[in-house]
């Protein structure tokens, strides 16, 4: 659940800076969220540990795009500084605490 919410308060912090910059953010998390939506259900009936991966994966993908955005020469120094300093550890914190959980399963 703590996982849940930390995920929630950044989508919530993206949803901010993009209104920041005058621009419409998504109403939902588009194709990748109804993915991992349908991912997870699907773990869900394979199990904990299943769920917990697809979740993780989904953390590293996020991952990745963060770095993707940081690279980009569009994306402006305040985003950048959003995304390094702020959601970027955000990811990395719930990767950790998948990771363990995971641990703690094997």
């Amino acid at each position: 659940r703590r996982l849940a919410a930390e995920h929630e308060t950044a989508a919530s912090m993206l949803r901010l800076r993009i209104l920041e910059l005058e621009e419409e953010p998504p109403e939902s998390a588009g194709l990748w969220g109804d993915l991992a939506e349908a991912v997870q259900g699907a773990a869900r009936l394979s199990g904990e540990t299943a769920a917990l991966t697809a979740l993780k994966e989904g953390e590293e993908r996020g991952i990745r795009s963060c770095r993707r955005a940081l690279d980009d020469e569009r994306v402006s120094a305040e985003t950048k500084a959003l995304i390094r300093d702020t959601l970027l550890p955000l990811n990395w914190t719930r990767v950790s605490a998948l990771d363990a959980l995971l641990r703690a399963r094997s």
